[in-house]
C-alpha cells in the first residue's frame, strides 16, 4: 500500500430488504467516492439522501460498480470477489422522520495485492 496514491470506489445501486415486499431499489445514480483522500481528511460523505418507504429492513444492499487503484502513475482496476455488498442491519424506518446507515470502508485494510501486481 505504500505506492497506492488513490483508491476510488464507485456505487451503482442502493437496496433495502423488506420480509414482505423483497429488494427495494432506492437509488441507481451512481457516485463515486476518494477513500483515501476522505480518510487523509477525515471526512464522510453522503451517498444518497433518499425516501425510504416506512417499515422493517433486514439488509441493506450496495452494487460496487468498480474500484479503481492508483499506484504510482498507473490506474489498475481492483477485482471484487463479488460486486454486491450485503450487510444485514436490523433497521426499522418511520415515516416522516431521518434515518441513518453509516458504511466505513477501510480501503487500506481491505486492499489486497497480488504477487502478479493487481488487486
Amino acid at each position: 500500500m505504500q505506492h497506492v496514491k488513490a483508491v476510488h470506489m464507485t456505487i451503482d445501486k442502493v437496496q433495502v430488504f423488506n420480509s414482505t415486499q423483497g429488494w427495494i431499489t432506492l437509488s441507481q445514480t451512481p457516485k463515486t467516492f476518494s477513500l483515501l483522500e476522505l480518510k487523509a481528511k477525515s471526512q464522510v460523505e453522503l451517498l444518497a439522501k433518499l425516501i425510504v418507504p416506512g417499515g422493517s429492513y433486514s439488509q441493506i444492499k450496495l452494487h460496487i460498480a468498480r474500484v479503481m487503484v492508483t499506484e504510482l502513475k498507473e490506474i489498475k482496476e481492483a477485482k471484487l470477489p463479488s460486486h454486491d455488498l450485503i450487510v444485514k442491519a436490523n433497521v426499522r424506518v418511520n415515516c416522516n422522520t431521518s434515518s441513518l446507515a453509516r458504511f466505513d470502508f477501510i480501503a487500506d485494510k481491505s486492499l489486497r495485492k497480488t504477487d502478479d501486481g493487481t488487486f
